[in-house]
């Protein structure tokens, strides 16, 4: 992004930049009825300082790519139909969703705001179509591309449409039953510390300035609100049942889609597929994280999707890695890596700085275009704020108690009880680590078995860092330790320990040259999984029912 403005600076004259602006002004204008509709200038009862020297870079920025950028209307002549629908319905979706979640619209101290803003919602719908076109062209090619690498037959999509309906019964089961994964009064730590009624109440996934959209996951609605734009409006038309019901349904698409990317990069047969689908699905990460809406779920497909393309040694995985970034900064670990030259000479080495220099500016002017420049400003504040997270008191062997517990709840329930919080509302919480959990020292060391026995793997390779990288945040620096809440991050760090397990079992049976290995591991697990897991998942519904009834 840097250099091309760079070289379009160098290479344009004055009547190119007026005629691509002629063919391009609407985009600019409708951008700045969006950020007024979207963003913090909409959201509080007087304009914010913040909001000022947000929207005043991110407004000129839009109008600069629009001189710059070639006719977006020439550019999109060779878009699919299908795309053009689609990506119109998600922009209408999206600003409808906007319209509808903000509580307060005060541009105007005169007249109707809900008249102001429906005028708002339909003139941000262009900006909103042309980003959307953007976003699914690229994101639709990639997709494609890799469900025909998965060549999958149509017997085994019936399996695994079997495991999806079983879920979404299962999802609907508990969200007719309880509000307690949506909508209660309380926003904040209901099931275990998560967030899932704050995020939902002023839409998360689509309002870019909600106030969890922060330094941690700084566009995270950038990036989640094309994928939650349908799934959010039907929510907000369909009357009779929980609107969150559609969000979750998606999330499960995409935690489905990201085991099938995690398949494809450990190269399995589709005997090898199924039996990954299965086991993965049957963990407990996977069956919580299918009833609790979160942020975690869209940072995680980010992630993976990333992870495929560097396994892969796709170029896309660079502009992949935006989206994992902005969704979950920590993923910005992995860019050094994806930038990382595969000659080992001087020359190349000072290429990988200059590109990792221009990436940083790229994401920077991504910020700026998406109207997150106060993050930048008030990055300090922030980081001292999120210190809280860290517990630097609690002593480091109690960290690490606390991080095999999390290593071995990505597999099995881990212990929890019912706790009542200071402001008196009920809770679903881990119960204190003060022993060590083999279960979790065995998955552990069976995932070092893993990468040692496959190390040559580029996916092992990744999995095996992303592990060691899960012990510097969660264990040294005691992220999440404070609230006792690591089983949050099982979803984001824990796929690391599956690449690494289910390769040593692939191993084993290659070594073996026998077809039963890798089958009979899997019933087994899965079984032992249910063993566990479904009495704690009951005794998490059923909390949830007694405490927080529909």
């Amino acid at each position: 992004m840097t250099r091309y403005l760079i070289r379009s600076f160098k290479n344009l004259n004055f009547c190119d930049l007026l005629s691509n602006f002629r063919s391009n002004w609407f985009i600019p204008v409708s951008a700045i009825f969006f950020l007024l509709l979207n963003t913090g200038l909409a959201t509080h009862n007087l304009w914010p300082v913040d909001s000022y020297y947000s929207f005043v870079p991110a407004a000129i920025m839009i109008f600069l790519f629009s001189f710059i950028c070639p006719s977006f209307v020439t550019y999109q002549s060779h878009i699919s139909t299908k795309v053009k629908i689609f990506a119109l319905i998600n922009a209408a979706s999206i600003c409808f969703v906007a319209w509808a979640d903000l509580k307060r619209f005060v541009i105007f101290l005169h007249g109707n705001p809900a008249i102001q803003k429906l005028v708002f919602m339909f003139l941000a719908i262009p900006f909103v179509y042309v980003v959307n076109v953007l976003f699914w062209d690229k994101l639709g090619t990639v997709l494609n591309e890799a469900i025909q690498d998965f060549d999958i037959k149509k017997w085994e999509w019936v399996i695994y449409a079997c495991i999806y309906l079983l879920f979404c019964i299962f999802i609907a089961f508990c969200f007719l039953k309880s509000q307690a994964f949506y909508g209660t009064k309380y926003l904040v730590d209901i099931i275990y510390t998560s967030d899932s009624p704050k995020l939902l109440k002023t839409n998360a996934f689509i309002i870019i300035d909600h106030i969890e959209n922060d330094l941690r996951q700084p566009l995270f609605a950038v990036f989640a609100a094309p994928l939650m734009g349908i799934p959010s409006l039907l929510g907000k038309i369909i009357p009779g049942i929980p609107g969150a019901l559609f969000i979750a349904f998606f999330q499960l698409v995409l935690l489905f889609f990201s085991q099938l990317l995690l398949a494809k990069a450990l190269e399995l047969n589709k005997r090898q597929r199924i039996c990954f689908i299965i086991l993965s699905s049957f963990t407990y990460t996977y069956i919580l994280f299918s009833i609790m809406i979160d942020q975690y779920v869209i940072a995680f497909f980010w992630l993976v999707l990333t992870v495929y393309l560097m396994n892969k040694g796709d170029n896309n995985a660079a502009i992949s890695s935006f989206a994992s970034s902005g969704t979950l900064l920590t993923s910005s670990v992995l860019v050094p890596f994806i930038l990382k030259p595969k000659e080992n000479r001087f020359k190349t080495y000072k290429e990988w700085l200059i590109n990792m220099l221009f990436y940083g500016f790229d994401f920077l002017i991504l910020l700026l275009l998406s109207d997150r420049f106060h993050i930048l400003w008030n990055s300090i504040k922030n980081l001292k704020m999120l210190s809280q997270y860290s517990d630097e008191k609690l002593r480091l062997s109690a960290r690490f108690l606390q991080y095999f517990n999390f290593v071995s709840s990505y597999y099995f329930a881990p212990a929890a009880l019912e706790k009542q919080l200071e402001d008196g509302h009920s809770s679903w919480q881990l119960a204190e680590a003060t022993t060590l959990n083999y279960i979790g020292l065995v998955i552990f060391v069976l995932a070092i078995l893993g990468f040692i026995a496959t190390r040559k793997s580029m996916i092992s390779r990744i999995a095996f860092g992303w592990l060691c990288f899960s012990i510097v945040i969660l264990a040294i620096a005691g992220w999440g330790t404070n609230e006792n809440g690591l089983i949050l991050y099982a979803l984001y760090f824990g796929w690391s320990f599956l690449v690494l397990n289910f390769n040593l079992v692939k191993v084993i049976e290659n070594k073996l040259k026998t077809n039963l290995i890798i089958p009979v591991f899997t019933a087994i697990t899965c079984i032992v999984m249910l063993a566990i897991n479904v009495p704690g998942i009951i005794s998490l519904v059923e909390f949830a029912i007694n405490k927080y009834p529909v």
